[in-house]
């Protein structure tokens, strides 16, 4: 068996440590999964960005995409660029700059219309900056409304990536209004599906009420 083989070197890390397997002598061993866990878990500072990707409430599809906006790890032009795939970089939703990360989610033209009719909807005061890091540092002190205003920015992200695709692919650019139309259906439509009895309603009645308004 090879030294550098990996069940080697966790035996090696478990059981032999700093003696060799000559002079080892077993005991009664006694194997813990959470022993082998902490052993192959790399180690590593959390990433901040870990509570919104755990947030149940977030739709299940919006979560990789999250992911990989949180990674900057989306085919944006900039990286087509970088690969030499595509020789301009310009953003499809507002044509005034280039496309990276930063650009088409928070400082577009076209993105920042959306976020504002988002915010107008949900009666959120989204800041002009990146969002994900403002969401992690802010303060609230209901759990259900911050996990529900990361759904929201989750929709919100994923929507605007789609209507990029949809004006990359097809030539045509949807309104900001109907991109929040969607990002509605899909927060209510969540939200019932979320809903249990120990809540009291408090989500269906929050979104209830910001949707009469």
């Amino acid at each position: 068996m090879k030294a550098d083989h990996l069940w080697v070197r966790w035996v090696h890390a478990v059981y032999i440590k700093s003696t060799t397997w000559k002079d080892y002598e077993p005991g009664i061993e006694q194997y813990r999964l959470k022993e082998g866990y902490h052993w192959l878990k790399p180690v590593g500072d959390k990433v901040q960005w870990y509570p919104w990707m755990l947030n149940r409430m977030i739709i299940p599809r919006h979560v990789f995409m999250c992911w990989l906006v949180a990674q900057n790890r989306l085919l944006t032009q900039d990286r087509l660029l970088k690969m030499n795939i595509i020789q301009n970089n310009c953003c499809y939703l507002c044509g005034e700059t280039m496309e990276c990360h930063e650009h088409l989610f928070f400082q577009c033209r076209y993105s920042r219309m959306c976020l504002e009719l988002t915010g107008c909807w949900c009666l959120v005061d989204f800041p002009e900056k990146n969002c994900i890091e403002w969401w992690i540092h802010w303060r609230q002190q209901s759990i259900w409304y911050k996990q529900a205003v990361a759904m929201i920015l989750a929709s919100l992200l994923a929507h605007i990536w789609f209507a990029r695709n949809k004006c990359r692919l097809e030539g045509c650019l949807s309104h900001p209004q109907v991109v929040v139309n969607s990002i509605k259906r899909e927060v209510q439509l969540r939200i019932n599906q979320y809903e249990v009895p120990c809540r009291n309603g408090r989500l269906r009645n929050w979104v209830n009420y910001i949707s009469s308004h």
